[in-house]
């Protein structure tokens, strides 16, 4: 009996308190994500992560630098000042991680607090909680990209700010969770600000959600109460942010940069005109097909790729440039056609967000449950459609790889369930429940279980199909860009081009001691990094002003290659055109897979 009577204390503490719930969603939240380390050791998912940390933690220019690309002062000062504390520790992946799990954590207390108050087993909301995560969250833990754990930040603020009761609720838990859902809003926005356009899409779902209920329960001054107090300290900490960055990136340097990125961008992420659809435009530009070609394989560290000569053949990057009406059609085709051809995880997610729609939509064919539950029935719709214009928005600009899919389905399906946990799924539990024949109600829940199963093991297996090939790549680059590496390091004197695709180190946890030597003279061909002051930071480390074609021969730059010898090929044939005969001696070799090149004008 009095076993019996500490289990429900237990009980009541751990999913009646707020403070019981937080911690359970933690030691669920860790325990998954000790599960997934595992099994796999993460790796970044594009080189843009890579760059990142090599800026942040100083291995690009020898001291830790904040001013970089993407991510906004408060988050890249932070990191950087980490390294500062202490070189050679994983400090970017361990925040990147902080982000995701406290992430987990603010998502699952919102769905254990709303499952209480729905009088659903705590079994079930731990379920729920895990169930949603290898869903939709897992994909940004294993192959990790700043941009998808920016979204899930803005996400779980926006699902805590749906849990928010003005009812239910104390006011100390109104106050707390409105300030963590500022936060994890405000960091997203720090972190990468494109997604934080998207969690703002999903910010007018939660106010949609909160207005309804307002009306229904008629509480509008309190809700116009909370939403104003958001908005305001919303906005202030925004333009606070934007402010820092304004003023780190004020110099005449880092503006012309950023004016020539944008058509950089629109080179390189969005449909233009090709080479072969006006070749007489190119060959007056000095772009032949091969270095055309050639910087389709991202070498951009040439004279002949800048700003004058990218906006005559790209519109500068807007979200408001659209093509004609066939070009949008063709982006729309081509870019789904790509994305479910190469990412079948992309269609056990639509298909698990369709039959949550679904289900929910079922509710306005009774009226008893629409009269109750309208709120979340018009918000399911908002959420619903938002996701899919926005993914629509991202395939007629052509620009819909995994990772903005990912920045799409996660927030739509993470909110989607949220608002069927808050709505229609607690009605079934309860007529569940309320099924006299055992016999019935154990063949319902083993269907349940069932149809559970068979998701979970979809998942998996999409997953599998889904994640093996990148991360098995990634995962083969970290030895050979460590070997690289630790070549270029070896001969201090010199400087080393590779190319993109190449070596990259993409091991979320290797670091170097800055006081024990970073790859200073190893530079990339490619990616949004060339031409930044920091790259040219790097350049002047090694004693040089430029590194562009004509410095390929300079006595102490050397190419490194893959030994399948893809990119030699092409860059060879690129410099044969403006040099005469090219040769590509072999000076050494590293490890099996990369060759160290001299590169030689030769005469006839």
């Amino acid at each position: 009996m009095e076993e019996t009577r500490k289990n429900k204390r237990l009980y009541s503490v751990l999913y009646g308190t707020e403070y019981g719930r937080f911690f359970l969603a933690a030691v669920v939240s860790l325990t998954v994500l000790g599960v997934v380390f595992l099994v796999v050791h993460p790796v970044f998912m594009t080189i843009d992560d890579a760059r990142l940390r090599y800026v942040y933690a100083g291995y690009a220019t020898g001291t830790p630098e904040s001013n970089y690309l993407f991510s906004y002062g408060p988050w890249s000062t932070i990191i950087s000042a980490l390294y500062r504390l202490k070189s050679g520790f994983p400090w970017y992946a361990l925040a990147q991680f902080a982000v995701i799990g406290f992430s987990s954590v603010l998502i699952g207390k919102t769905i254990y607090k709303v499952s209480y108050r729905k009088k659903l087993p705590l079994g079930l909301a731990v379920f729920l909680h895990v169930f949603l995560y290898y869903s939709f969250c897992l994909f940004s833990t294993i192959l990790m990209h700043f941009e998808i754990t920016a979204i899930l930040s803005g996400t779980a603020g926006v699902v805590l700010i749906c849990g928010i009761s003005l009812t239910e609720d104390k006011k100390s838990q109104i106050i707390i969770d409105s300030i963590l859902a500022l936060l994890v809003i405000v960091l997203s926005f720090a972190i990468q600000f494109n997604a934080f356009y998207a969690t703002c899409c999903y910010l007018l779902v939660a106010f949609v959600y909160h207005a309804f209920r307002a009306i229904q329960k008629k509480y509008k001054v309190k809700m116009a109460i909370l939403w104003v107090g958001l908005i305001v300290a919303m906005g202030v900490s925004v333009f606070a942010c934007k402010k820092v960055e304004n003023n780190k990136k004020s110099s005449a340097e880092w503006a012309e940069y950023m004016e020539y990125n944008k058509y950089r961008v629109s080179y390189w992420d969005y449909p233009h005109i090709g080479y072969y659809d006006d070749p007489e435009l190119f060959e007056s530009m000095g772009w032949t097909e091969n270095f055309y070609r050639l910087t389709g394989e991202m070498y951009f560290m040439d004279a002949r790729f800048n700003q004058e000569n990218l906006e005559k053949f790209t519109k500068r990057f807007s979200w408001l440039n659209f093509g004609t009406t066939d070009e949008l059609m063709e982006n729309f085709s081509e870019s789904f056609q790509v994305l479910f051809e190469n990412s079948s995880i992309v269609i056990v997610q639509t298909v698990l967000l369709l039959s949550v729609f679904i289900v929910a939509m079922v509710m306005l064919f009774r009226k008893e449950l629409l009269k109750k539950l309208w709120p979340a029935v018009l918000a399911t719709i908002c959420c619903f459609m938002g996701t899919f214009v926005m993914v629509v928005v991202l395939a007629m600009k052509g620009r819909l790889p995994l990772r903005a899919w990912l920045a799409c389905i996660i927030p739509g399906g993470l909110i989607l369930s949220y608002l069927f946990i808050d709505g229609l799924f607690p009605e079934l539990y309860a007529k569940l429940r309320a099924v006299s024949d055992t016999r019935k109600r154990r063949l319902i829940c083993a269907l349940a279980a069932v149809v559970a199963v068979f998701a979970a093991g979809a998942l998996f297996r999409t997953y599998k199909s889904s994640i093996v090939d990148d991360y098995n790549y990634r995962a083969a680059c970290n030895h050979s860009t460590l070997d690289m590496e630790a070549y270029a390091m070896a001969h201090p004197e010199n400087i080393y081009v590779y190319d993109h695709f190449g070596s990259q180190n993409y091991n979320v946890f290797r670091e170097y001691n800055l006081n024990e030597g970073v790859p200073l003279n190893a530079v990339v061909w490619g990616s949004s990094y060339v031409f930044t002051p920091t790259y040219y930071k790097q350049l002047a480390c090694n004693g040089k002003t430029q590194l562009l074609t004509e410095n390929l021969m300079d006595d102490n730059v050397y190419f490194i290659g893959a030994n399948d010898r893809s990119y030699q090929y092409d860059l060879q044939l690129m410099l044969e055109e403006q040099y005469g005969n090219i040769s590509f001696n072999a000076v050494d070799q590293i490890g099996q897979y990369f060759t160290v090149y001299k590169i030689e004008i030769t005469e006839d």
